[in-house]
């Protein structure tokens, strides 16, 4: 049966339309354009922020110089660069999201026999984001110009203004680390199926921690609300529908973890479902492909004993011990 299925690039071919086709095997690419961007305008905030700065330093005390960067053209030009970025992240979650709902619908068609009505709904979102995506280029790249336009302009009033900017990245960049690692935490190379706490714990490095509190400041207050949040699960996900479950973790890690396509993410998600000697929260726990692969070489070979990535442990209920 799984390979009626897995032949998944004519599959979608056959569910949509040629232009349609293309979006979703472009996803990974728009997505990967979007985060080039967003790190394109945070560059250029930055600049924007040192000719400020440099431009009042080297006339402070001239304050009706007429060459000195204006500061109602500084902050007009900050506010377009943050709504930039603003839009940027707004279009990466839809497209994410998109992805994710594309994936869902795939699967549950697959499971439950639906007509090609279930993707009618993707269908309209994708043309719904073609016609978005084609308005904020159009202000993107006319609010660009202004940026770029400021810049040139007053660029004359940066000394060795590479080595400066860099220098303030590397600053804010050291100063991020630093307060993420001020908590004192170990790495935890343990995965623990409990049954006993109906909970999976999955394993974690403390410099994964530290990139979670940098990258999303706002959404987690310490060590141990990132590990609460994203390194402890319901054991109820990984076992109320394994199959379902194996697929999801599968396609994450080959389509978040490891930036492959959503058609390589689908194909290995299809062969890795229904193993039922592999358990999901396996997959979840491993941080790459290669770990993955590992495991299932041990597995396969039955000397699980060699895999050395983490470290498995299976907490049983007491009634289930006794019995």
């Amino acid at each position: 049966m799984l390979e009626e299925v897995v032949n998944t690039s004519n599959s979608l071919g056959e569910l949509f339309k040629e232009n349609d086709y293309e979006f979703i095997n472009t996803l990974e690419s728009n997505i990967d354009d979007i985060h080039v961007k967003i790190s394109e305008q945070k560059n250029k905030r930055k600049q924007v922020i040192e000719l400020f700065n440099s431009s009042n330093k080297n006339n402070e005390k001239n304050y009706n110089d007429v060459n000195s960067v204006n500061l109602y053209d500084s902050n007009e030009i900050l506010q377009i660069i943050n709504s930039n970025i603003k839009s940027l992240y707004s279009i990466e979650i839809k497209l994410n999201d998109l992805c994710q709902t594309f994936t869902d619908s795939y699967v549950s068609n697959f499971f439950k026999h639906h007509s090609d009505s279930a993707f009618d709904s993707i269908k309209e979102r994708i043309s719904n984001y073609s016609n978005e995506l084609a308005e904020f280029n159009k202000t993107f790249n006319e609010n660009n110009s202004k940026i770029d336009k400021f810049l040139a302009g007053n660029s004359h009033f940066i000394k060795d203004s590479v080595a400066n900017l860099q220098n303030t990245i590397n600053n804010m960049e050291n100063s991020e680390n630093l307060v993420a690692q001020s908590e004192t935490h170990t790495d935890n190379p343990y995965l623990i199926v409990s049954e006993q706490d109906k909970k999976v714990f999955l394993p974690y490095k403390a410099s994964e921690i530290a990139d979670y509190l940098s990258q999303y400041p706002t959404s987690y207050s310490n060590f141990e609300d990132v590990i609460e949040k994203e390194f402890i699960i319901s054991l109820d996900y990984y076992t109320k529908n394994p199959i379902m479950t194996r697929f999801r973790e599968t396609y994450a890690l080959i389509r978040d973890r490891e930036a492959k396509s959503v058609l390589e993410a689908l194909k290995y998600s299809f062969d890795l479902m229904f193993r039922d000697d592999l358990n999901p929260a396996i997959i979840a726990a491993c941080k790459t492909q290669q770990q993955l692969e590992d495991y299932l070489y041990c597995l396969e070979h039955k000397n699980l004993e060699d895999f050395k990535h983490f470290k498995i442990q299976f907490h049983v209920a007491p009634l289930a011990t006794k019995i």
